[in-house]
């Protein structure tokens, strides 16, 4: 079974919980809108779909182990969180003149699922 992220589930959960569309309907997050979020939630879908997904299940047989002091992921996490930091996924609520996206955290929350 491959993953699908619940885009729009998520949507609602965060206009539900937080009321983020009527936020960013009045501004409150200068330039960002529903779409935007919409896009950033479907990106990150993606990348856990295309990138992480793959690596749940040989990643769970293999396991991390210590190895000589030093912690060894199973085949392929290490590349896969290479491209999760260069993707700028772990900034994404950080100012933007520090590489981040300036987006808000609950954004970035979702993101994770």
């Amino acid at each position: 079974m491959t993953y699908s992220a619940p885009v729009d589930d998520i949507l609602s959960a965060l206009n539900s919980a937080v009321g983020l569309g009527r936020l960013t309907a009045q501004g409150l997050y200068d330039g960002l809108d529903t779409d935007t979020i919409r896009a950033v939630l479907e990106e990150a879908g993606k990348f856990g779909a295309e990138v992480l997904e793959p690596l749940n299940g040989p990643g769970d047989r293999a396991g991390s182990k210590l190895v000589d002091g030093r912690v060894v992921t199973p085949p392929g996490w290490k590349d896969a969180y290479t491209a999760f930091a260069e993707g700028g996924w772990a900034a994404l609520p950080g100012p933007e003149a520090y590489g981040g996206q300036g987006l808000p955290e609950i954004v970035s929350t979702a993101t994770a699922e």
